[in-house]
């Protein structure tokens, strides 16, 4: 069965595990074969999934571990060809820590913890968190899982699919009650009578476990569904009527409107040209009394 790791570790520098490379080497060296130890451990198919992340002390950012004028060249190599072997990559390519340097007076930036994985395709972008009061900040990323699909509910109940009343009680008919009649204890008389009432029953009507299906219409026949399906064509064709019914009726509709509209314009017209008129004669008698309009 594949397994899941989640390691953290920590290389120690070389201040604190002396000068010597040979030192380095072999520490590193251990902390590598751990990877492959975690890989490997009860795993019989394939490769363990990895996700190891920590302060490496290996300066990866722009390539600068590769460098040749690089002090620390040697175990940058060692790591990355135990991540050739073991189809793993290193995913931060972000500054992770800035540290002010004293004696040159100038702030110096390196990528020092790292993300090594054998799942990439799993794993979103790595991001680079400033928190805290430590002059290394945080690295943060996701592993993407799918959420495993729930089992299906099952269900032990008897199969009365090739139930025959006669041939059971048929069977039941041929059965020897005498140890029955013949026992004076009445739960035990109870126990054999129905031990062998069961046996009968398993043979006509067995027990059988089936999963619960959902959406499922056993009550459904085909007669069912075929009239099921002649029931929804009528519908449609008879949905495609009403379209074209309610078209002609919104066309009579629209006719409709345009003629009333035309009959209040009309109408409309009408009225102010009789007004007009009625204005026209009122001036018209004013005039001839000697009045102006102004003066009434």
């Amino acid at each position: 069965m594949r397994k899941i790791y989640f390691c953290h570790q920590y290389r120690e520098h070389t201040n604190s595990l002396g000068n010597s490379m040979a030192c380095q080497r072999e520490a590193l060296q251990k902390m590598l074969d751990q990877w492959e130890m975690a890989a490997v451990h009860e795993s019989d198919e394939a490769q363990n999934e990895l996700h190891i992340m920590g302060d490496f002390n290996l300066d990866c950012y722009n390539g600068k571990w590769l460098h040749p004028k690089y002090s620390l060249r040697s175990l940058a190599k060692m790591v990355i060809e135990r991540c050739n072997v073991m189809n793993m990559s290193q995913l931060v390519d972000k500054i992770t820590r800035i540290q002010y340097n004293s004696i040159s007076r100038e702030l110096s930036s390196s990528c020092l913890d790292h993300v090594y994985s054998n799942a990439v395709f799993r794993l979103s972008d790595v991001r680079v968190v400033s928190t805290g009061s430590s002059d290394h900040d945080a690295i943060v990323y996701t592993r993407y899982a799918k959420v495993p699909p729930p089992p299906r509910r099952t269900i032990r109940k008897r199969s009365y699919k090739n139930f025959v009343e006669a041939d059971f009680i048929k069977d039941v008919a041929s059965l020897d009650f005498g140890d029955i009649y013949m026992c004076r204890d009445v739960d035990y008389a109870a126990n054999l009578l129905t031990s062998k009432l069961l046996e009968v029953l398993n043979i006509h009507a067995p027990w059988i476990i089936f999963q619960e299906r959902k959406h499922f219409t056993p009550w459904i026949t085909p007669e069912t569904l075929e009239l099921m399906q002649e029931r929804d064509s009528v519908k449609s064709e008879a949905r495609s009527l009403s379209n074209l019914n309610s078209n002609d009726s919104q066309k009579y509709g629209k006719n409709t409107e345009n003629c009333e509209t035309k009959l209040i314009t009309e109408s409309n017209g009408r009225k102010i040209t009789i007004r007009r008129k009625k204005l026209t004669n009122v001036m018209v008698a004013l005039q001839s009394f000697g009045q102006s309009p102004k003066d009434s």
